[in-house]
């Protein structure tokens, strides 16, 4: 079987990130441009130049002992013992790798005889640091556990700052000191691709399978769509397989798990549309990577076998049960029973569907393949937990998360190591130290979090990414979902500078635009935004005042989650780029991030642009003497209801949002005629909240008098409030706010969350107020004050015109107030006299 060809079509299957799809091979010389050595060690001999390193591309020498790589050709590389303890091979990058906070996998087929630790550097510099020389983006070791003798994937997760470039990548074969080293060592090094995906390729050393990568079914009536497992605590759960759709013989389902406890009984299915074809079930408890199938005389799945239980093999199914009709045994293999004393974690566990073969690479029998017979290879991980999981505070591993802050319990204690039930959810606050706000946490879930990511290509844990618009900005406070707790929680949370200098621009806040030559020929009249809410409008004066930079974050625009918008300015030419920057972690700066394609990285608050590069941020091609329009953007599900910041920005070719600048003072956007204009997106829901702070003077009512203390109402529509004080009480004011986290700050790193109406009696019309609908702009809060009536004891009036005379009742007690608060034509006493206001 020629598994090289198996991998070397991996770059097809895994799923390729959208910044990175480079691909090295050595084979035929692509993807990098020239070989060489590198030390990390300033005073390595082969950084001085006393030695040179020995490295070539040669004949793969391993075609005749190992069939796993048919490669003609390899990079071999000599592990020499005068390097340092990261000396390895540079291989010089045809295209730069772009790095971002998104982790993407570097994986490079390596073979080696010799245990040791594996690192990948980066060599580059950052576009955002003029001048900067090659420096180390990334020292990573594998995230994965690599056997030796063997071609494994080396799997690397790579991250890096916004803007920074690797332009040569250093495998170092055995990151570990030289003093023991005996004598230099040769390593093999083939296929380097970058990936999304944190699998290692199949084929290469682990779980392998007997059909070609990509090898798709050779009929349409027989496909699988889904596996299932059920097991007492989980109940039944199922993943997605939807054969029909891919019809890829092998599935690669990893990224999904089933759970089940120790010592349970548990039941598999598979969702398959026919009837004659048998099921196969294995689980590789010891986590070698690869699936036995041992059987015992009686032809069932001996002890320690990871075939644990099957349909038909040989006239009898795993219980020993005789099966007279293979046609008959079906698909769904019996329950098995996971060993009491095994270890919680995650395990690879395989389904087939194939014809009377308990090999888990699949039936390769002539006439019964598995690709022939519309079988099916789907691998999955089995989550074995307990009752508790542990949940900790780590410091960060690249010395800077951790640091400036902390994580604490959700009512504000210190936060330690805790054991927490299994698949509940878990609160968190945090609280930076002064002079630092919150960017974001690292949240690591699975198992042995502070081991290999993934072990022979099963993932063990996930990091998630939080940002700091996922707490609350009332309590700072996150809730952690329930799937995120499958497994032990690892928590580094990252704080940054809070220097007040939110969303800065390149020039200063009052600099005006450089044309006055040209007739102040161009400027910018309006921003718009149109959404499900209609086009929305907001006017520039630019004409005008001449202002660069135009603060109208008073106003805003509004769409929903998750919904396609268009942006647009009204410029009065043509001649330039628009430009439009969306805050999603609302930490106080525009993150402008592009892939190597040219479009906005996931992570990137730039959303939207007219032109960068001949190309605009769909990835089309785009005229810059005629491309002013910037193209619609989607806003992401996942933003919680709130304002956010919104740049607007017209330039010329230029995707730094404080506007082009630089030294020679080329296409400076002063000169160019350009505008920033910040306003605020209200991403909203179809509903609000309306609440009362409820007090014992008074009731609030609606418009059928009914009292309310909280009600749902339509977003952006007015409403109708009644005021009913209490008896010998009257409404003084009333103030509302309305807008997002009413109970926290005003402002959010410089961005308005809620504003506050004041209303006083005169407002109300028979103690009855419309809420306008602008008003009804997110959630609204209603706090009343009452003050006793003043009217209280008076019945008979004479005149008098002292307005600011104090007020009396009939016994002669002094009130609060004076004449002119009170209504016209109202008769009070001053003294012992009776007058009229």
């Amino acid at each position: 079987m020629n598994l090289k060809k198996y991998m070397g079509l991996a770059a097809c299957a895994l799923a390729m990130s959208a910044s990175a799809q480079t691909t090295i091979n050595f084979e035929d010389g692509t993807g990098y441009t020239s070989l060489g050595v590198y030390d990390s060690w300033a005073d390595s001999p082969f950084m001085t130049g006393k030695l040179t390193g020995n490295f070539g591309i040669i004949d793969n020498p391993l075609l005749d002992t190992d069939d796993s790589n048919s490669t003609a050709k390899v990079l071999a590389f000599q592990r020499s013992r005068y390097g340092g303890n990261q000396y390895g091979v540079r291989i010089d990058l045809e295209s730069p790798i772009s790095l971002s906070s998104t982790k993407q996998y570097i994986h490079v087929l390596l073979y080696k005889e010799k245990e040791g630790r594996v690192m990948l550097t980066g060599l580059g510099t950052n576009i955002n640091n003029e001048g900067q020389a090659e420096t180390e983006q990334f020292n990573e070791l594998t995230s994965n556990t690599l056997a030796t003798g063997v071609w494994v994937d080396a799997v690397f997760g790579v991250t890096g700052a916004d803007g920074a470039q690797v332009t040569s990548l250093v495998l170092v074969p055995d990151c570990e000191s030289t003093h023991d080293l005996a004598e230099d060592f040769v390593v093999y090094v083939d296929e380097i691709l970058v990936s999304s995906s944190a699998s290692m390729r199949a084929g290469a050393g682990n779980y392998p399978v007997n059909v070609e990568e990509g090898a798709t079914l050779s009929r349409t009536d027989r496909y699988t769509n889904t596996v299932s497992l059920e097991s007492p605590t989980a109940g039944e759960q199922s993943v997605t397989i939807d054969q029909q759709t891919s019809t890829l013989v092998y599935i690669d389902a990893t990224s999904e798990s089933v759970k089940a406890k120790p010592g349970e009984t548990v039941t598999p299915t598979i969702g398959y549309n026919a009837w004659a074809m048998h099921g196969y079930v294995y689980v590789d408890y010891d986590n070698d990577g690869k699936f036995s199938f041992d059987l015992t005389d009686a032809g069932v799945p001996a002890d320690g076998s990871d075939l644990k239980a099957f349909t038909y093999y040989n006239g009898v199914n795993s219980e020993g049960t005789t099966v007279s009709a293979p046609g008959s045994a079906g698909v769904n293999p019996p329950s098995f029973t996971i060993p009491a004393d095994l270890t919680p974690g995650f395990y690879r566990m395989r389904y087939k569907v194939d014809w009377n073969d308990v090999d888990a690479g699949g039936s390769t029998a002539s006439g019964n393949t598995i690709t022939e017979n519309g079988g099916v290879i789907a691998d999955v991980r089995l989550n074995v937990h307990g009752d508790s999981v542990t949940i900790y505070r780590a410091s960060g591993e690249d010395g800077v998360g951790g640091l400036n802050g902390d994580i604490l319990k959700a009512d504000g204690s210190e936060f330690t190591t805790e054991k927490v039930p299994f698949g509940e959810t878990y609160t968190i606050t945090y609280d930076p130290a002064p002079g630092f706000k919150l960017s974001h946490v690292i949240l690591r879930h699975g198992y042995n979090l502070e081991g290999a990511a993934t072990v022979f290509g099963t993932p063990q844990y996930t990091d998630e990414r939080i940002l700091a618009s996922a707490f609350s900005k009332d309590t700072k406070s996150y809730t952690i979902p329930a799937e995120y707790m499958d497994g032990d929680v690892r928590l580094i949370p990252y704080f940054s500078v809070d220097d007040g200098d939110y969303y800065p621009i390149n020039y200063d806040a009052d600099a005006t635009l450089n044309r006055s030559d040209y007739g102040n020929d161009r400027y910018t009249s309006s921003i718009k935004l149109t959404s499900n809410d209609g086009t929305q409008a907001i006017a520039l004066d630019q004409q005008t005042t001449q202002l660069l930079y135009n603060d109208v974050t008073s106003e805003s625009f509004t769409a929903k989650a998750g919904e396609s918008v268009t942006p647009a300015v009204v410029f009065s030419s043509s001649w330039m780029h628009t430009y439009v920057y969306l805050d999603k972690g609302q930490d106080g700066e525009f993150s402008y991030t592009i892939t190597d394609a040219g479009i906005p990285a996931d992570e990137s608050d730039l959303v939207s642009f007219s032109c960068y590069n001949s190309m605009n941020s769909l990835g089309e091609s785009a005229s810059p003497g005629t491309a002013i329009q910037p193209v619609a953007f989607t806003i992401p599900a996942s933003l919680t209801p709130g304002f956010y910041r919104m740049r607007y920005k017209v330039d010329w070719n230029s995707i730094d949002p404080g506007g082009n600048y630089n030294a020679s003072g080329t296409n400076l956007i002063t000169n160019n005629g350009g505008v920033i204009a910040d306003t605020r997106l209200n991403v909203h829901e179809d509903s609000v909240t309306l609440s009362v702070v409820s007090s014992e003077d008074g009731t609030i009512c609606n418009a059928d008098g009914e009292a309310i203390e909280s009600v749902t109402i339509p977003f952006n529509t007015t409403y109708t409030i009644k005021v009913v004080p209490a008896e010998g009480y009257v409404l003084s004011g009333l103030v509302l706010r309305h807008g997002y986290n009413l109970d926290g700050e005003i402002m959010y790193f410089g961005t308005q969350q809620y504003t506050d109406v004041t209303l006083d009696s005169t407002d109300f019309e028979d103690g009855t107020y419309t809420i306008p609908a602008a008003y009804v702009d997110g959630n609204v809060r209603l706090t009343p004050t009452y003050v006793v009536d003043p009217m209280l004891g008076i019945t008979d009036a004479k005149a008098n015109t002292s307005a600011n005379a104090p007020l009396y009742d009939l016994s002669g007690r002094k009130m609060n107030g004076s004449v002119k608060s009170l209504p016209a034509g109202v008769y009070v006493k001053e003294g012992q006299k009776i007058m009229v206001k």
